[in-house]
C-alpha cells in the first residue's frame, strides 16, 4: 500500500474519530431513566417538604416522560413531554395533547437540560420551589433502552 493511501487512510480515520466526538458534544440527548429531588422547609414533625421529578427519557419517540412524587409540596406539569435541540441545550416542552388530566402554566420549555464539560447532565428549571444554582445535576438510575415505569 502506497504511502499516500496510508495517510488518506489515517486522515479519515482521525476526521471520523472527532466528528464522532464532536457529536457527543453537540447531541445531549439522553437515554434511559433520570431524577433530580429538592428539600424544603423543615415540617412540624421535624421531615422536611420534598419533590422529586423522574425523566424518563426514550430517543427513539423524541420524548421524555416527568414523574413527580412529593412530600409536602405543590407541583405541576407532570406527563408527556417532546423536546428540541437548541445548540447544546435540550428544552423540554410539556405536551397538553399527551397529558390532558394535568395542568401546566409555566411557559415553555419547563425544563432546559445540558452535558457539562465533564459529561454530566445538568437541568434548570422554574418549576423547581426552592432555590438552586443555575444549573443542577440529574442523576441517572437506569442505563440504555429499557423503559421501566
Amino acid at each position: 500500500m502506497s504511502i499516500y493511501i496510508k495517510k488518506f487512510c489515517l486522515s479519515f480515520f482521525l476526521v471520523s474519530l472527532y466528528c464522532v466526538n464532536c457529536y457527543a458534544l453537540v447531541s445531549p440527548t439522553p437515554e434511559g431513566i433520570y431524577i433530580f429531588s429538592q428539600q424544603g422547609e423543615q415540617l412540624i414533625d421535624g421531615s422536611n417538604a420534598s419533590i422529586t421529578w423522574r425523566f424518563i427519557f426514550n430517543q427513539d419517540k423524541h420524548t421524555a416522560e416527568v414523574k413527580i412524587s412529593s412530600w409536602h409540596a405543590p407541583y405541576t406539569c407532570q406527563g408527556e413531554y417532546f423536546y428540541e435541540k437548541k445548540g447544546n441545550e435540550l428544552n423540554l416542552i410539556w405536551n397538553a395533547k399527551k397529558s390532558p388530566e394535568e395542568e401546566c402554566e409555566t411557559p415553555a420549555p419547563q425544563f432546559i437540560i445540558k452535558h457539562d464539560d465533564k459529561d454530566r447532565l445538568l437541568i434548570k428549571s422554574k418549576l423547581f420551589p426552592w432555590p438552586v444554582k443555575d444549573w443542577e445535576q440529574l442523576k441517572k438510575i437506569n442505563h440504555g433502552n429499557s423503559i421501566h415505569r
